[in-house]
């Protein structure tokens, strides 16, 4: 992942943006099919959104790695008590015999609770508020956070934070060309982090392209205050997402 290929025009595209968001010393990223990759996963202080996470793991159909994002944390969260629509992809129904499923897909995440997710994501941007609704709407407690309001240091602590209690997760919404790889704008979530090394894992949702992936969470959070005017460049950052207290009243 260190030495991606890419055009000459895109090589230079992705360096000059590098540069500018001070990423010119970006550190080693490596996969977690690597023995460097699967070694750190079992030795990192903060994997256990990874086994929370890795039984969903979806890959998205291209533009949607926000809708994707927000279905594997839905479903993560279901695991855990979070109630979920039924599914009508995964249901089956023949003659008088049926199997019903709430399942979090494609489908349900809009249909479901219709008006909520219409009025918070119309029109689509795929904004890290937008892709926060969608988990808003189904019951999640989702907290939106732009990076350039926030700081390296609160980002990690909201990482160890979440990652110390099993019911919580972080998305993150990053700009790929700050990371020398291959696209632009993209929403996945993180899988573990690792104190030691500082590094988390990014459990790509785009898996067309890479599997999952170790960086330093420096470069991750450079990658998330980096913004070039454009196609659905919005405001970058991270999202912490939970369960709701039972009070109703929101956990983050």
């Amino acid at each position: 992942l260190t030495q991606i290929l890419l055009p000459p025009m895109a090589r230079l595209g992705a360096l000059l943006v590098a540069c500018a968001a001070g990423a010119s010393s970006l550190e080693e990223i490596f996969f977690l099919n690597s023995s460097k990759g699967a070694s750190l996963l079992r030795s990192a202080s903060h994997a256990a959104p990874f086994w929370q996470l890795s039984p969903y793991f979806l890959t998205e159909l291209p533009g949607q790695c926000g809708p994707t994002t927000a279905i594997m944390i839905l479903n993560a969260l279901r695991a855990q008590g979070l109630e979920a629509a039924v599914s009508s992809t995964y249901s089956s129904h023949f003659g008088n015999y049926s199997e019903e499923y709430h399942y979090w897909d494609s489908k349900n995440l809009w249909s479901a609770n219709k008006h909520c997710v219409e009025a918070a994501t119309t029109p689509w941007e795929g904004s890290l508020e937008q892709v926060a609704a969608l988990m808003t709407c189904h019951g999640a407690a989702a907290k939106p956070v732009e990076a350039n309001s926030s700081s390296l240091t609160e980002f990690r602590s909201t990482i160890k934070k979440a990652f110390e209690d099993e019911l919580s997760f972080v998305a993150i919404n990053f700009n790929r060309q700050t990371l020398r790889q291959r696209g632009a704008g993209h929403h996945s979530p993180i899988g573990a982090y690792d104190e030691e090394t500082d590094r988390v894992l990014v459990l790509d949702v785009a898996r067309y392209k890479y599997p999952p992936w170790w960086a330093a969470l420096s470069d991750v959070f450079a990658a998330m205050q980096s913004y070039v005017p454009g196609f659905f460049s919005t405001p970058r950052g991270y999202i912490e997402v939970g369960m709701p207290k039972s009070e109703g009243i929101l956990a983050l």
